[in-house]
């Protein structure tokens, strides 16, 4: 499996007595015999590549020099399968095989003993257009290929092996329920390894793209679980998810939204703030086991010495409250994991999330926030979070806390054992357990400590309301940097600005200060940058959305042989009001509402170097639709910097 084997030869088969999945064979002598290959590329070959009892299923031959299938019985059969661009007459024949719902580009010669079934074959002398490198056709949506693989042939020869759900380069085989003719699935090369899912979606759909998104994370995340280790992600898109959910794992009769393992990523698009995952909640003194349903399950996987982590990303977890009972599956309201070492919770917010454990059990908790949890976590570890005891009962046995800040009257854990390194505690929340390089902002709260290691008290923390520090905050740049594990801070910023990184979870941010400064000396003018998008064609019809009034504007810069920037951009009008480009200051185009909510191309050149573009959308009377900008498509490279 996705192996690439060159320059081998044998008379009886490079490969043999053997099943290959997503390899490439590149100028072999004779390469298989007796063996099979599924989602296979073969490239400039010698001697035949399959023989005796083999059988070639949704493969992909370039460049043979010599028949496909050899002269012993019995014969090979060709399934599904793309033959082109090949050396040699002789090369798209087959001497003993039989092909079946297979494309070639020359026209069959039955006096080549196209044996056993020519009738089968297509022969459309497709304009495939070139290969890459790797020697994969880039296959365009109106070639032949394109949905014209027999399923139930496939379906057939593949039997129950799940290698198989894969194309050459490891996207989803099918799509809607069909395939490609050949190896390669998609237009574009590397792995695709995305589901969508969405509030409005359709578990019925497959998520292959974020026009057919799922509806449940239920659903969403069993399809990437299934679909092997290789890394998948589950991409949500805004909104709350209270629908779907399934008895999981250890907790065999507890229900969650969501089970996360295997490698699989559970990521919001948008952010925390606009994506809910809600639970079901019952009165934790009551059983409920039949209501109660935790946010989300996430167990790593073990397969031999490797250990395949879970992440989940991005999400607000809400009323995920489970019953008070002390046994093993009662643990964890929002999320149940099993490993703080392999199982990652990043960048999410909890608010009325409890069991008898905790609101979260046994993970790594990155840059989260807890607010109105009975208990905040147990069994985990947690870097550069934000509690607020004052709304939240207390902590239960968590593990360790880097960089955490603590604000409100509480404990923060129950636990005389648990070490806390670089945090910030305000408002007379205590510990049990052991501070090392720690601000109180009470004495009280410091003595309650079991061990103290270089902590101390100073009253006035200067914090903000949300817990980030003041100009000024004795946090900044105290923390030990050897205890800062992480490169970034709850609010996403960088953990160290100047050298060394502060106390707590947030980073003070000087910039704000600082454009005011420069802003004060008349001599900048200082503008807040966006973030970073990136676009392409697997990723519409979502573009750069721009609103009434919204104006895009950046530089096009050449990086082409010519010197000259120019090509092709995506554009989208759904409204009924106009947008307009401008060019190095000029008005160049007026576009309108473009046919059936389509997408459509404007092309822009210039004889610099590099020119100056801004889009603006005007909408008109009584407009509810918008612009958008898509993919800037058959462009030279270019640089585009986005204000």
């Amino acid at each position: 499996m996705d192996c690439v084997v060159s320059n081998c030869a044998a008379s009886v088969g490079t490969l043999y007595d053997a099943v290959a999945y997503r390899t490439l064979f590149v100028g072999n002598y004779r390469a298989l015999r007796n063996s099979k290959a599924f989602n296979c590329v073969f490239r400039d070959g010698t001697g035949y590549i399959t023989d005796y009892a083999g059988a070639l299923v949704n493969c992909t031959i370039i460049g043979h020099g010599n028949y496909v299938g050899g002269s012993s019985s019995p014969m090979s059969p060709l399934i599904n399968c793309l033959i082109f661009d090949n050396v040699s007459a002789r090369a798209t024949l087959f001497a003993n095989g039989y092909p079946t719902n297979c494309v070639t580009d020359v026209t069959v010669d039955s006096n080549y003993a196209f044996a056993n079934g020519a009738a089968n074959v297509m022969c459309v002398n497709p304009a495939f257009g070139g290969t890459h490198l790797d020697g994969i056709v880039p296959i365009a949506s109106e070639t032949a290929v394109v949905g014209a693989a027999n399923v139930a042939l496939y379906d057939n020869r593949v039997g129950t092996s799940a290698y198989a759900d894969l194309d050459f380069y490891g996207n989803p085989r099918k799509t809607d329920g069909k395939m490609n003719v050949g190896a390669v699935e998609t237009t574009v090369p590397g792995p695709y390894k995305t589901i969508h899912v969405d509030p409005n979606g359709n578990d019925a759909q497959s998520g292959f793209g974020p026009d057919r998104p799922k509806r449940t994370l239920l659903d969403a995340c069993r399809t990437a679980v299934a679909m092997g280790t290789n890394g998948w992600t589950v991409l949500a898109g805004p909104g709350t998810y209270a629908e779907g959910s399934d008895y999981t794992g250890a907790s065999a009769t507890l229900r969650a939204r969501c089970f996360v393992s295997n490698n699989v990523s559970l990521v919001s698009r948008d952010g925390k703030d606009v994506t809910t995952i809600v639970g079901a909640s019952v009165d934790r003194n009551e059983n409920g086991d039949d209501v109660a349903i935790r946010g989300a399950y996430m167990t790593y996987r073990k397969i031999g010495d490797l250990r395949l982590p879970a992440t989940i990303r991005g999400f607000t977890f809400a009323d995920c409250v489970i019953p008070n009972n002390s046994t093993d599956k009662y643990r964890g309201g929002a999320i149940y994991a099993n490993s703080t070492d392999h199982c990652f919770v990043e960048d999410c917010f909890f608010t009325n999330c409890s069991s008898y454990s905790a609101a979260v059990q046994a993970a790594s908790l990155r840059r989260c926030a807890a607010v109105a949890c009975d208990y905040l976590s147990n069994a985990s570890v947690h870097h550069n979070c934000y509690f607020d005891l004052a709304k939240n009962g207390k902590g239960r046995q968590a593990l360790e806390f880097y960089n955490c800040t603590f604000v409100g009257t509480g404990k923060a854990t129950d636990s005389a054992l648990r070490p806390f390194y670089n945090c910030a505690f305000s408002g007379g929340c205590y510990i049990a357990g052991t501070v090392s390089n720690c601000l109180f902002s009470s004495s009280t709260a410091l003595g309650k400590a079991l061990t103290n290691i270089g902590s101390r008290v100073i009253a006035d923390l200067k914090l903000n309301a949300d817990g980030t520090p003041k100009k000024g905050s004795p946090l900044i740049d105290a923390a030990l940097a050897k205890h800062s594990t992480l490169a970034v801070d709850a609010n996403g910023g960088n953990r160290i600005y100047n050298g060394l990184p502060d106390i707590g979870a947030f980073e003070y941010d000087w910039r704000p200060d600082y454009a005011a400064y420069l802003l004060k000396s008349g001599r900048f003018d200082v503008t807040n940058a966006t973030k970073t998008v990136t676009l392409d064609t697997a990723n519409l019809p979502l573009g750069i959305k721009l609103g009434s009034g919204g104006t895009l504007a950046g530089v096009w810069t050449a990086q082409s042989a010519s010197g000259r920037a120019g090509g092709d951009i995506a554009y989208r009008v759904t409204g009924n009001g106009s947008l307009k480009v401008y060019q190095d200051g000029a008005l160049v185009e007026t576009l309108t509402a473009t046919e059936g909510d389509g997408w459509a191309t404007l092309r822009l050149k210039s004889t610099e170097s590099a020119m100056h573009l801004a889009f603006t959308y005007t909408a008109g009377s009584s407009d509810p639709g918008t612009a958008y900008l898509g993919a800037f498509n058959d462009a030279q490279p270019f640089l585009l910097l986005v204000r």
